[in-house]
């Protein structure tokens, strides 16, 4: 393998390395992020004088359980568009080099 191919292939790994970070830390903000936001609404509502009734409660928490799968389903899409970058880019080198080599 020339000195080329093995800067891609880094260069690939880096690319797949850094999209494992982003999926990890989104993975634990999808556990944590509604247990913080709902305590954080919770306490400012009963701080600055306000009663809360179960249905309130349960309305806050429905409303931030819906805009954390929203924001997970984003996180995703940016996700597949790396991956697929890269997997188009491998294609594109692979079909090149088969393309002046005959094998």
């Amino acid at each position: 393998m020339s000195y080329g191919g093995l800067l891609n292939v880094r260069k690939e790994s880096n690319i797949i390395f850094k999209s494992a970070i982003i999926r990890a830390c989104n993975l634990a903000y999808m556990i944590i992020s509604t247990s913080i936001a709902m305590w954080l609404v919770l306490t400012i509502h009963t701080s600055t004088g306000g009663t809360i009734t179960t249905r309130q409660a349960f309305t806050v928490l429905s409303l931030l359980t819906s805009l954390r799968l929203s924001s997970y389903f984003f996180v995703l899409g940016l996700l597949g568009y790396s991956e697929g970058r890269v997997a188009i880019h491998r294609i594109q080198v692979t079909s090149s080099i088969h393309h002046f080599v005959d094998i």
